[in-house]
Order: structure tokens, then C-alpha cells, then sequence
């Protein structure tokens, strides 16, 4: 426990562990704060309509103006016909880094999608769609082929599938594409109508009053974004820090240790007390969330959970914070350089060079992106995938930390001198 304590007063003190605490902060008071503002929960105003009062329905947090109208057969003709006019010329409209690009499926990804349009649509009706009759006056513009007789066809037909069962499988079709793309987010196809006042009302106390307030409450919902946003920066800095602590403890008497302390010790205790330091902050971080959650709670008359931000800081941010200190610490370790940092800042830009419409938790993502306070069922629908993606890379973390032990006793036996292959290397050129 000394060498523990010992370990994490360093890191607290080093440079760069006092920068990212700063940005961490910032962070937080520019980005989270500004979005979790307690009017952003205010109901609709008592006997005015959306034709009266065009802007009364308007809230940050959804536009009541147009509600979903119940109507789960259109809902799925929408995200069917949607998907037909990109399956049919095989152009997918996906984001990768930043940019919105067009995109061809190889037969193998196509014929998957195929096979879920079948799924949802039956055979019979699928031929029909896509027979060359169908296809008859189609047009283009913005590189978007519009096929009006298969739209008109596909909203007339009744499908023989669940509107949840239709969401999973357009998430399937959103993985096959690739990128952030609309089919991640089948919700959004959800058929929707001009409110009334009263319709307004409902839909207001179905994911406000009835999902964040009631089965959130309120605090889930923020925790969720909170997360969101933490794990942004600290998928970052937290190498950074890592990189810096491991390089100058290598260089630094005081971090040494005596042949007597097993390597496997030392960089347990190493590698501990750096996710120590990590946490620290946003755990801090959080409980500042926590009162504000706790004063817009007070305003509405809702209970809050006071584990959320601990809860969700622990399932969601702690192992983007554990794969990016032991891939920094490997990495550190085996090249006796920073060249983590460049190699990091690569790896960070293509996780977040792509936002997410509303979430990205695949395997293919280090952090678990959730940048709204409400789509409660979404999360509840994605929730395995996210209990995947944790463990997966709490699991490579630990590898890694294995790795870097073995790494490790291998240059404290003299069998491993990085400075060595170095001069060699530099030598030959």
C-alpha cells in the first residue's frame, strides 16, 4: 500500500497529470454543464397549439411539435423504402472522419442486406420492389437515386415483424454499412404527425415525465451524457499522462525498485495507482454533476440515483481510461520513447473524428458514445452491446498489462536493451 500511495502522490504532481485534470475541468464546464440546463425539461404551455405558437413545442432536448403517431406498419414502409433507395444503385450514404461519403457494398455485404430485407419484408414483397417495373421513373439529385414507385409500393404493403425485431435488424444493416450512418438509429424512422397540445403533452410525459424522471431518474439520462463526454477527453490525456509518467519514471531513481520487488508488482502498482490518478477527477468531476443533477430534481419534484455518476464513470469511462494507460504503457515501455503520444493522437482522431447521430458503441469503439439525456429505449436496446464493448476492452487492457510485465523483466534481466536496438538501428542509417 505504500508503494501504491507512494505512486499516485508522483502522478498527481507531474506536469502533465495537472493538464489533463485542467482540460478534464474545462471540459466539463464547456461542454457537459451548458447541455444539462434545467429548462431543458419544461412541458409544453398549458392550452396553446402548435399553430398558434409555432416555437412553444421547441425544447432543446426534442421538438414536440411533431410527435410519433403510433403507427408502427408506416414506420417500418419509411426505414424499408429508405433502405431500398440505396440497396437498389448500392450507394450508402456513411460519415468516415468527419466527411460524408458514398459507398458500395461488396456482393458478400450486399447479399447480408438482402437477406435482411427479406426478413422484414417477405419474399413476395421484396421481389416486387425490386423487379425493373418498379424501378420506373427513378431520379436523382445530390447524388440520392429516388425510386417513387417503390416508396409508393412499400407504404401500402403490411409487414409481418415487430416494430422492436425491425429495429434490430436496421441496426444490423447500420453495422454492415459501416461509418455513422442512419440505420443505426432506426428510431429516427419512426412515422411521426403535427401535434395538438394534448398529443404534445403525451409525448412529453412519455420520455420526460415517464422515462427520464421515472425509470431514469433523471440522473441515468445525465449519466449517460456525462460519460459521453468525459470519455471524449480522457480517451486523449489519460495516454497522454501515461506516456509522460512511464517515460520519466524510467529515467527518475526515486520510481525504482529493488531486484527483491517483482516485476509483476511494479507495474501493477505502477499501472493501479496511474488509473487512480485518471479517475480521480471525473469521479470529482462527477459528483459536481451529481448536485446539479440534484438541483434540477428539487425544481421537478423527482428522486434521483446518487450512484449514477459512479456507477456509469466505473462501467462506461474507466476501461477507455485502462485501454489507453496500458496501450501508452506498453507501447512507453517497449520503445524506452514518447512516440506513444503521435501514435495515440492518431488513434483518438479516428475514434472521435466521426460523431456518433446518437450513440456508437461497437466493438470497433474504445469509448461508449451516448450524446443525448433521453432515447431511453435505444439505450436499453444497445445495452448488451455496450456490456460487450466494456468488458472486451477491460479484458485487452489487462492483456496488455501482462505484456508490459513480461516486457519489463526482460529488460531488468539485461535481455531486453532498447537503447541498444536503437544505436543499432540509427547506425545502419
Amino acid at each position: 500500500m505504500a508503494l501504491f500511495i507512494k505512486e499516485c502522490k508522483y502522478i498527481l504532481k507531474t506536469p502533465a497529470n495537472l493538464i489533463y485534470i485542467f482540460f478534464v475541468g474545462l471540459f466539463f464546464f464547456s461542454v457537459y454543464v451548458p447541455d444539462v440546463g434545467a429548462d431543458n425539461y419544461l412541458p409544453p404551455q398549458s392550452g396553446e397549439t402548435a399553430q398558434s405558437a409555432p416555437g412553444m413545442f421547441v425544447n432543446p432536448l426534442g421538438e414536440y411539435r411533431a410527435v410519433p403517431d403510433g403507427d408502427d406498419n408506416k414506420t417500418i414502409a419509411i426505414g424499408v423504402s429508405t433502405l431500398l433507395n440505396e440497396f437498389i444503385p448500392n450507394k450508402f450514404d456513411a460519415s468516415f472522419l468527419g466527411g460524408s461519403k458514398i459507398i458500395s457494398l461488396n456482393e458478400r455485404d450486399k447479399q447480408k442486406v438482402y437477406e435482411i430485407l427479406e426478413r422484414i419484408c417477405g419474399k413476395e414483397i421484396l421481389e416486387k420492389a425490386l423487379s425493373s417495373e418498379m424501378q420506373e421513373g427513378a431520379y436523382s439529385f445530390d447524388k440520392i437515386t429516388e425510386y417513387p414507385q417503390v416508396r409508393m409500393f412499400i407504404l401500402s404493403c403490411q409487414f409481418d415483424i415487430s416494430i422492436n425485431e425491425f429495429n434490430k435488424l436496421m441496426r444490423e444493416v447500420g453495422k454492415i454499412v459501416g461509418g455513422q450512418n442512419k440505420y443505426q438509429s432506426p428510431e429516427d424512422f419512426v412515422s411521426k404527425k403535427q401535434a395538438t397540445y394534448d398529443e404534445a403533452m403525451e409525448y412529453y410525459n412519455e420520455i420526460i415525465t415517464e422515462n427520464l424522471f421515472g425509470k431514469e431518474k433523471l440522473t441515468g439520462g445525465l449519466a449517460r451524457l456525462f460519460a459521453d463526454r468525459m470519455s471524449v477527453i480522457s480517451l486523449l490525456l489519460g495516454a497522454i499522462v501515461a506516456v509522460f509518467y512511464f517515460f520519466r519514471a524510467g529515467k527518475s531513481n526515486e520510481t525504482l525498485y529493488p531486484k527483491r520487488i517483482s516485476s509483476m508488482k511494479i507495474i501493477l502498482i505502477k499501472y493501479m495507482a496511474l488509473l487512480t490518478a485518471l479517475l480521480l477527477p471525473i469521479i470529482l468531476f462527477g459528483a459536481a454533476a451529481l448536485v446539479q443533477a440534484a438541483q434540477i430534481a428539487a425544481q421537478y419534484g423527482v428522486s434521483i440515483d446518487v450512484f449514477a455518476f459512479v456507477k456509469i464513470t466505473v462501467a462506461w469511462v474507466l476501461p477507455s481510461i485502462m485501454i489507453s494507460a496500458s496501450t501508452a504503457m506498453l507501447i512507453t515501455l517497449l520503445t524506452d520513447t514518447p512516440i506513444a503520444v503521435f501514435a495515440w493522437l492518431v488513434v483518438w482522431f479516428l475514434q472521435t473524428a466521426t460523431p456518433p447521430f446518437i450513440g456508437s458503441y461497437g466493438i470497433d469503439r474504445m469509448m461508449i458514445r451516448f450524446n443525448t439525456v433521453l432515447k431511453y429505449d435505444l439505450f436499453q436496446l444497445v445495452r448488451t452491446e455496450i456490456i460487450v464493448n466494456r468488458v472486451f476492452y477491460t479484458v485487452l487492457s489487462f492483456l496488455f498489462v501482462l505484456l508490459t510485465i513480461w516486457i519489463y523483466e526482460l529488460k531488468r534481466g539485461g535481455i531486453l536493451n532498447v537503447k541498444n536496438i536503437w544505436k543499432r538501428i540509427l547506425q545502419k542509417h
